[in-house]
């Protein structure tokens, strides 16, 4: 039986409630399970002493008022579980309230509306809360003129006292628990803030212990196996042995590892500056074509060696208001991925294109492709396990999340999609100079 009071109890609650919506729910639903208690034993005492009128009224309230409420409430329907409570509240009464003085009975039902009032503060807010009080207010005074009329305990000078109390004290209830209730229901709103507040503070601080967890982990893996084949390719014992042509191939892959430490420490150093807030932004007109040209020479060893083909289509003279530094790190950084994931004898095509506000600059490769989870988490500017390429190529994990962050403070777009022919595309997109 308590287990299933408990669940009665629980009805409709959801996470997303607020502090105050869930003490709404509680309260509806135990005023309901402790009534339908009560029509019960209304019932079963209305059978024994054979009053069946009584008995159908009996049942109405619980088929057609407490229970409704109660399968409201266990469909989210709040509001409206609300409203039809303290209806068949508000209708129980008055009913009860004219039977009596129609049998010249004096029980004063008609006082239960008192408690109701309260209910209908603590429950409703705005224009039906008002509406529902005042409603509450004259459906008493209609009563106790009723009980008058029918020449009942009360003269008619009294009535205009009892009027007089019943308006003082009911006023009286509103001002002052409309008063605690605005005061806790701010209290309420203010502690659900910090709490907000607390909770992504200790969101974003589990963000960045991972990304620090992340940071060791690249800087011990990354770093430490490229460093490591150069320190043995330096050897002079191994490098005595070299004949000429042999030599000049150690040396061509001693720089290409090189190239690859100094890639993973510029966006190792700009991920950390950024994350401690020490990137400016100094925003100017830059030569789209003209940057990328300069960062095509540094890859061309690479091209060269992957044997890839990289067409280069733009309009002329295209200039984009962008920090030129972080333009230069993001294209830098896209076409490297490209190159890194397009297979020997591949093709790149950089296409730059503009409309009235925007500089596009689109990279497709002839890869396979990028995977939705990495697309989300570039987006969402998160450090990721690094891929290796086609050629075994290392990365830091950091670059492309690091270009959606600098392209995020220079107001531009990333989209990252997979082309119907194969491979990905990287559309970086700043405004227009």
């Amino acid at each position: 039986m308590i287990y299933v009071i408990n669940r009665l109890y629980s009805l409709g609650i959801k996470e997303s409630l607020t502090t105050y919506e869930l003490c709404k729910l509680q309260i509806v639903n135990r005023l309901v399970v402790l009534s339908v208690f009560l029509d019960v034993g209304l019932i079963v005492m209305n059978t024994i002493i054979g009053n069946y009128q009584g008995i159908i009224i009996d049942l109405g309230v619980l088929i057609l008022i407490l229970l409704p409420v109660l399968f409201l409430n266990h469909n989210e329907r709040y509001d409206l579980a609300v409203y039809l409570f303290l209806f068949g509240y508000h209708l129980g009464v008055v009913i009860g309230a004219i039977h009596a003085i129609s049998q010249g009975r004096a029980n004063e039902i008609e006082n239960f509306l008192i408690p109701g009032s309260v209910a209908i503060i603590i429950l409703l807010n705005g224009i039906g809360l008002n509406i529902s009080f005042v409603l509450n207010f004259f459906t008493l005074a209609f009563l106790n003129y009723l009980r008058i009329n029918s020449g009942i305990e009360v003269e008619l000078d009294d009535y205009y006292k009892l009027i007089a109390i019943l308006v003082i004290m009911y006023f009286g209830i509103f001002y002052f628990i409309i008063h605690f209730k605005t005061q806790l229901m701010n209290a309420l709103e203010n502690s659900e803030l910090l709490n907000k507040q607390l909770k992504e503070k200790e969101y974003a601080l589990t963000e960045s212990n991972k990304s620090k967890a992340r940071m060791f982990s690249i800087v011990a893996h990354d770093l430490r196996s490229p460093i490591t084949l150069v320190s043995s390719l330096l050897d002079p014992d191994i490098m005595k042995s070299f004949d000429k042509e042999t030599y000049f191939e150690y040396i061509k892959t001693i720089r290409t590892r090189i190239s690859v430490v100094q890639e993973t420490m510029n966006n190792l150093l700009g991920w950390a500056q950024s994350q401690l807030g020490k990137t400016s932004i100094n925003k100017e007109k830059v030569s789209v074509d003209r940057e990328i040209d300069q960062i095509m020479i540094l890859f061309q060893d690479l091209i060269h060696s992957k044997e890839v083909e990289v067409i280069h289509i733009s309009e002329k003279e295209l200039k984009a208001y962008v920090d030129k530094n972080h333009f230069i790190i993001i294209i830098r950084n896209v076409l490297h991925n490209a190159i890194k994931f397009t297979p020997k004898g591949g093709q790149i095509e950089l296409n730059v294109a503009s409309n009235s506000s925007s500089v596009k600059v689109s990279v497709k490769d002839t890869g396979s492709g990028i995977d939705e989870d990495k697309v989300v988490s570039i987006l969402d500017r998160k450090l990721m396990e690094s891929s290796a390429g086609t050629e075994g190529e290392k990365g830091s994990g950091v670059g492309l999340s690091f270009c959606q962050e600098l392209i995020h403070k220079n107001i531009g777009t990333l989209n990252i999609r997979n082309s119907k022919e194969g491979g990905a595309v990287f559309e970086v997109i700043f405004p227009k100079a």
